[in-house]
């Protein structure tokens, strides 16, 4: 500690053999009785290796399920009224009653809670809603009509499904690898939102932006393998 001051850079480094070794940028020290004013700043340096590749795992989800509803679509998924025998959430065997769901029995939905409003962090423009999957589902009695009830059960659970959460249709899993790679032309772009509400992120977290295809960025190319992107 009587080595160490405020303002100094210290570096990780290897020595020949390849041990770490801990060294000292900076040698001036404040003088004695000055207080020295720290900010933070933001250090950008060049990747010295390729991007990593991303997990199936941590991808595939976000890859088939979506993350963002419009607006304008909200109104007309449907949505879970309750569960059997009273329970005030669903999981993994139980049994869900949902208002205006059609369609064969069989039929494989993936459920939904509806989060916040995103917005365009440049224009304010409303983007849609979060749409944070819950689980999937399997479609044992249609509804008559949009105003009826249709009863499924839930085949897989990813968090507690809620009354009120959206039913959606499934698709197919893509079942590929992810590598990342730049777009073919610059694109300025800005995080709207990052998925499930937490303010810090790491590593694999997902997050949505405010720019997509129109920008130039894909979800999917025939030619290059799949890079990950929510929007």
């Amino acid at each position: 500690p009587n080595r160490i001051y405020p303002g100094d850079v210290l570096t990780l480094r290897r020595d020949a053999e390849g041990r770490p070794v801990l060294q000292r940028e900076s040698t001036e020290a404040p003088p004695a009785g000055e207080t020295v004013h720290l900010a933070p700043k933001v250090r950008s340096e060049d990747l010295p290796w390729p991007v990593p590749t991303i997990p199936h795992d941590i991808a595939a989800a976000f890859m088939s399920r979506p993350t963002l509803v419009p607006a304008e679509d909200l109104g007309s998924l449907p949505y879970i009224l309750g569960f059997d025998r009273s329970k005030l959430a669903g999981a993994i065997g139980d049994r869900i009653y949902a208002k205006g769901l059609t369609g064969q029995p069989g039929a494989r939905f993936e459920l939904a809670h509806v989060g916040d409003r995103v917005r365009d962090p440049d224009s304010g423009q409303s983007l849609g809603y979060q749409a944070i999957y819950t689980g999937s589902a399997r479609l044992d009695a249609p509804a008559k009509d949009r105003h009826g009830a249709a009863s499924l059960t839930v085949t897989a659970s990813a968090r507690e499904t809620l009354p009120g959460d959206r039913v959606m249709a499934a698709t197919e899993e893509a079942r590929l690898d992810f590598v990342p790679r730049a777009p073919q032309q610059q694109v300025d772009t800005r995080i709207a939102a990052v998925i499930d509400g937490v303010s810090v992120i790491g590593q694999y977290h997902v997050v949505l932006l405010n720019r997509g295809r129109r920008a130039g960025l894909e979800p999917r190319s025939e030619e290059h393998t799949s890079e990950l992107q929510s929007h």
